[in-house]
C-alpha cells in the first residue's frame, strides 16, 4: 500500500506543502520512473475523478522524491481528498492509498484510492468506498444514494409538518 506524506507544512510562502509519494507498487513505480510524470485518477466515494493532479518522478527536477502536484493550482491532493470525503481539515499529514495504473499511451493513469487519512494533531480516519457507487440494484443500494434518499425523506417530513 502506498502513502502520501506532507512535507514543508509550515512554508505556505514558498509554494505551500508538498506531498511525497511513498511505497508505490513496483508496476506503478516503474511506469512513473520511465515516463517522468503520469496523470492521477483520484478515487472518491463516487468513483475515480481526474482533476489535474500529476504524479512526478523523483528523477524530474531537484526535489529528489516522487510526489503529487497540481500544475493548474486547483488545490493540492489533500484539498481534493478533504473535499470528496468531507474531512474537516485539509492539512493532512498522511494518506494511505491503494495504487495501480490503468490505460495505455497518453490515456495511462495512476489511480490512487485513499483508504485512510490523518490530519496533523488528529487521529487516523478510515475513508469508506463503495465498489458500485450510484447503484440501485437488488441487494445493493450505494451509500451516497442511500444518504441522499434519507435526506429527501427528512425534508419531505419537515415540509409536511
Amino acid at each position: 500500500m502506498a502513502w502520501i506524506e506532507q512535507t514543508k507544512k509550515g512554508s505556505r510562502k514558498s509554494g505551500g506543502p508538498q506531498y511525497y509519494l511513498q511505497g508505490l507498487g513496483e508496476a506503478a513505480k516503474a511506469i512513473l520512473e520511465r515516463r517522468g510524470q503520469v496523470n492521477v485518477a483520484l478515487w472518491t466515494p463516487y468513483g475515480p475523478v481526474c482533476e489535474g493532479l500529476v504524479a512526478v518522478s523523483r528523477q524530474v527536477g531537484s526535489v529528489g522524491h516522487d510526489r503529487v502536484q497540481n500544475p493548474t493550482r486547483g488545490g493540492s491532493i489533500a484539498d481534493r481528498i478533504a473535499y470528496w470525503f468531507g474531512l474537516r481539515s485539509t492539512n493532512l499529514e498522511r494518506v494511505e492509498a491503494d495504487d495501480f495504473c490503468l490505460g495505455q499511451g497518453r490515456h495511462l493513469l495512476l489511480h490512487l484510492r485513499p483508504r485512510s487519512a490523518k490530519a496533523f494533531g488528529g487521529r487516523q480516519q478510515k475513508l469508506v468506498h463503495d465498489d458500485h457507487p450510484l447503484t440501485i440494484v437488488r441487494g445493493h443500494l450505494s451509500r451516497p444514494l442511500h444518504a441522499q434518499i434519507e435526506q429527501l425523506q427528512r425534508q419531505s417530513r419537515a415540509e409536511l409538518t
